[in-house]
């Protein structure tokens, strides 16, 4: 990857966990009718297995419907202990992309060029 492809890497996790945090901090706004909540009415989760079980089968299995209504359910109960480890990860996600932007910058800012004559 070029400087700049490390570099475009580094800015586009910085800006996927702006926004996760922009989103996230909407919870601690007030709306104009009803507190900021999170809706599992209006989300979905969508879980699915990959993989054949036999030749010619299905490659994708989507969860049961109450299944994944359950799912739903139980991740906005718990949203603030999975958003709080998903912006964790995503956290680390940026350092390690700021790493190897720095190091490749550090490459180039370390290369000598000889003078023209």
């Amino acid at each position: 990857m070029s400087a700049t492809g490390y570099i475009n890497a580094y800015e586009a996790r910085l800006r996927e966990l702006t926004e996760a945090k922009e989103w996230h901090g909407l919870l601690k706004k007030k709306g104009c009718h009803t507190p900021m909540k999170i809706s599992p009415v209006h989300g979905k989760c969508d879980l699915v297995i990959a993989g054949q079980v036999g030749e010619s089968s299905n490659n994708y299995h989507n969860a049961p419907a109450t299944l994944a209504a359950m799912l739903r359910d139980i991740t906005a109960e718990k949203h603030e202990e999975l958003v709080g480890q998903a912006l964790r990860q995503m956290k680390l996600a940026v350092d390690v992309a700021r790493i190897a932007a720095k190091a490749e910058c550090q490459k180039i800012l370390d290369e000598t060029t000889e003078p023209t004559p």
